[in-house]
């Protein structure tokens, strides 16, 4: 991929990223929300968007139409930012994006309904009557990150977890999410649907391995956000389990990363957008997490 190509992609990602920001920003506009948007307009910075950028490179290369992909690239941001206001709580984290986090400021009750109706408005944003199959994808992964989440709860305080328990816990916890925004832009075979889907749970899975190194040896002001929450209540973390299992995070993450690009391999226009999406979003995101972790 050319400098000059990367240049291009960047600023037509850009321009459709801001789509997705106002999509989500219009719809909480229409609600009893409206003004959280108004007094804590820092809720709304949806960070890397790499779940929804990943939708939006795949389905660009499958040529589909832009107002689809920006509805659907919403709803996956919606239901991942929903989930991470509840995150905050549950952990009892402090800063959220380089920002307090929101439940500190308007209290765990907000931050509860606010994350719910982001919940319901990711559903919404879903044509259910053209794509009523994208709609129980999506909540059939909704329900796999709420089992991702209580599952991490539990083999964090089980001093008997091995190495693929943990594996099961990201792909439901982390991968989920990251398998929506990948099948959605499937073609009507169940072998592209599967192959995409799959490709989804293993960057999920090296997402949430990278996220684990960083909670564990990062710096709060680096990351942006509270760090060493498990390690804090004397919980097992992934960065801890890696080293009881013998396992090389950072090994695990290219594994894991070159996995997801061969199942690609039988739809190469596919597969170069994956390329694009790793070279210019997550390649970097992952290097940024893992270096925060160095020095």
């Amino acid at each position: 991929m050319t400098d000059e190509s990367q240049q291009e992609m960047t600023i037509r990602m850009d321009a459709l990223t801001r789509r997705v920001t106002e999509h989500i920003a219009h719809a909480l506009e229409q609600t009893e929300f409206a003004q959280v948007v108004v007094r804590y307009p820092h809720v709304l910075r949806m960070g890397k968007m790499l779940r929804g950028r990943l939708l939006l490179y795949l389905g660009l290369a499958r040529r589909l139409p832009e107002d689809k992909l920006v509805s659907t690239a919403a709803a996956v941001e919606m239901l991942h930012a929903g989930s991470l206001f509840h995150d905050d709580i549950i952990d009892q984290a402090l800063i959220r994006r380089g920002q307090s986090a929101y439940w500190k400021e308007a209290g765990p009750s907000a931050a509860i309904l606010l994350g719910d109706m982001l919940f319901i408005l990711a559903m919404k944003s879903i044509d259910h009557e053209a794509s009523p199959f994208l709609l129980s994808t999506l909540l059939e992964m909704a329900g796999q990150v709420c089992q991702g989440e209580a599952l991490q709860d539990m083999i964090w305080e089980d001093t008997q977890v091995n190495w693929e328990r943990y594996i099961e816990m990201a792909r439901m916890k982390t991968g989920a999410l990251f398998a929506f925004a990948a099948g959605a832009v499937a073609d009507h075979t169940t072998t592209q649907f599967e192959a995409l889907r799959e490709t989804g749970y293993h960057l999920g899975i090296a997402y949430q391995l990278a996220d684990d190194v960083m909670d564990a040896q990062g710096s709060e002001e680096a990351a942006g956000k509270t760090l060493g929450q498990d390690h804090a209540h004397g919980k097992n973390t992934g960065a801890s389990l890696a080293a009881q299992c013998q396992r090389n995070p950072r090994e695990e993450i290219r594994v894991h990363c070159r996995e997801a690009e061969q199942m690609l391999t039988p739809w190469p226009v596919l597969q170069e957008a994956w390329r694009q999406y790793m070279t210019i979003e997550m390649q970097p995101a992952l290097d940024r997490m893992l270096q925060r972790t160095e020095g």
